[in-house]
């Protein structure tokens, strides 16, 4: 690290002299213009002008397939090289890809947003990402992908609340569409991670919103994975929907929409910054905690006791004894619905750190003197 003195130029100028071994790397010369950005720690980066415009370097691998003989591993190693920012991805066989091989290679093509085949033969395989990731604000990608998730939990518990099969085996296709957008935000912020300027672009300005960001997207790709598991129970439940008591189905309903407004005020709260909501959201996903485990025991209690007590029929209606497989399933429902809370409160978490990076009324930095 180099230091330099400070000069004073006329009465009102500060002026400093550039390290002439880095003017030179970059291509400096005499009346080029550069760029001053300052950072919220104080610090001033000097950016040339025809580095700030840049477009970065295309990444390229070659995949060995031969090696990739456990099921599945072909298939996460080119995601995970998706994630990192590889832009062509070749995978190779000495002798010949599997049709394994191939299934996955097309599995993570179908996965990956803007990743296309540009080249086959039988023991080569060229991939190669199209998009522009700079097109993508971080936080129009995450809206994106709440949105997804919040609508496929919705749904689910309507197809759950009505008993239509039709509507929740279409939830599988948004699942689909929920795991895209997810690999799309882990591969923008991969690359934010490793350029300055393409952070900027796509409006992170605090390096601390990339670890952040990256875990909000795990959490919501995970609550769509949760709304599909609830969309799954709704078909399994549908021939027994008429014997599930009224007071059973609205009390479920109630813990969904405890988890849907969990997850609600959390994204919101990441861009208001409103720790007073974030906090209600966490204080919300105790008392779901709560309801769920209570409602769990109750469901196994008077699936025990039907036909012996009166208050059973809330929960199951009808002569017969509830089905064992029927109790299972609305067991994972509420567990499902749980965990989307959980996932929900874990985003507020995320977003009172975050909030807690400006000076508040509730919480600001003591400059020591």
């Amino acid at each position: 690290m180099e230091s330099r003195k400070i000069q004073q130029v006329g009465s009102s100028t500060l002026a400093v002299s550039l390290p002439r071994d880095w003017a030179k790397n970059v291509g400096l010369r005499r009346g080029d213009l550069i760029y001053l950005e300052e950072s919220e720690d104080g610090t001033l980066r000097v950016i040339p002008e025809h580095l700030r415009e840049r477009k970065p370097r295309e990444k390229s691998i070659v995949l060995n397939a031969d090696l990739c003989v456990e099921a599945g591993m072909l298939k996460r190693i080119i995601m995970g090289n998706y994630a990192l920012g590889v832009d062509l991805i070749r995978v190779t066989s000495s002798t010949r890809l599997s049709s394994l091989h191939v299934n996955e290679i097309r599995g993570a093509v179908r996965s990956l947003m803007g990743l296309g085949i540009m080249e086959e033969t039988s023991s080569n395989v060229a991939l190669q990402c199209s998009i522009d990731i700079t097109k993508f604000p971080i936080n129009t990608s995450i809206m994106r992908l709440y949105m997804i998730a919040s609508t496929m939990h919705k749904e689910a518990m309507d197809a759950f609340q009505t008993g239509n099969v039709k509507m929740a085996e279409e939830i599988r296709h948004r699942q689909a569409e929920a795991e895209t957008m997810f690999w799309a935000i882990t591969r923008l912020v991969s690359v934010a991670q490793a350029d300055h300027i393409v952070a900027k672009n796509i409006g992170i300005d605090d390096p601390m919103d990339l670890l952040w960001y990256r875990i909000v997207a795990l959490c919501l790709e995970r609550v769509s994975r949760w709304s599909q598991i609830i969309a799954d129970q709704a078909v399994e439940l549908e021939p027994v929907h008429a014997t599930l008591g009224n007071y059973l189905i609205a009390r479920i309903q109630e813990a969904s929409d405890a988890a849907y407004g969990i997850c609600h005020k959390s994204v919101n709260c990441l861009y208001t910054r409103d720790i007073t909501i974030a906090n209600d959201a966490i204080e919300t996903y105790l008392k779901l905690q709560d309801t769920e485990e209570k409602l769990s025991k109750a469901l196994c209690t008077y699936a025990k006791l039907k036909n012996q007590f009166f208050s059973v029929d809330r929960y199951f209606l009808g002569p017969n004894p509830p089905n064992p497989c029927a109790v299972s399933q609305l067991n994972l429902l509420l567990w499902c619905l749980r965990r989307i809370g959980e996932l929900g409160s874990e985003i507020s978490d995320i977003a009172i750190h975050r909030a807690l990076r400006r000076d508040t009324k509730l919480s600001r930095t003591i400059v020591s003197e």
